[in-house]
């Protein structure tokens, strides 16, 4: 069975460059309207048509120049992308600085505010835990 599948598949590709070398079937790549991601399956094929001899020069470089001025469209957009997630990423740990030494004030004068006052000392330390443990 899979010998026979083996020869249907080279009739097939026999068949198939047979067609294609009577047709002289040309064909092309161009972009297709939406995004489909950066899989580059934004593309499609379509037939030029004709024999490669009738096909312009100009054409050809026409698709090539889409083609490029497309990579070049998705490569600016994976630019700004990678920006905009940078400097976000940049303002959270900016943020999460400045919520940190917050905190770290906060600690540092409850601490010291209990060294300086004995009676004191046990209520402000349970405090400071129980805020802790809230934040946590």
């Amino acid at each position: 069975m899979i010998s026979g599948e083996i020869i249907s598949d080279a009739k097939l590709l026999e068949e198939v460059s047979t067609f294609l070398s009577e047709t002289n079937l040309v064909l092309a790549r161009t972009p297709r309207d939406g995004d489909a991601s950066d899989t580059g399956l934004s593309e499609s094929w379509f037939s030029v048509g004709g024999n490669s001899a009738e096909i312009d020069v100009s054409t050809r470089d026409d698709a090539v120049g889409r083609n490029r001025k497309m990579s070049q469209k998705k490569e600016a957009l994976r630019k700004q992308r990678y920006q905009r997630r940078l400097s976000q990423e940049r303002e959270t740990l900016r943020r999460m600085e400045k919520r940190l030494t917050a905190r770290l004030l906060q600690v540092k004068e409850a601490y010291e505010a209990s060294n300086y006052s004995l009676s004191g000392k046990d209520g402000h330390i349970n405090w400071l835990l129980r805020d802790f443990a809230k934040q946590k």
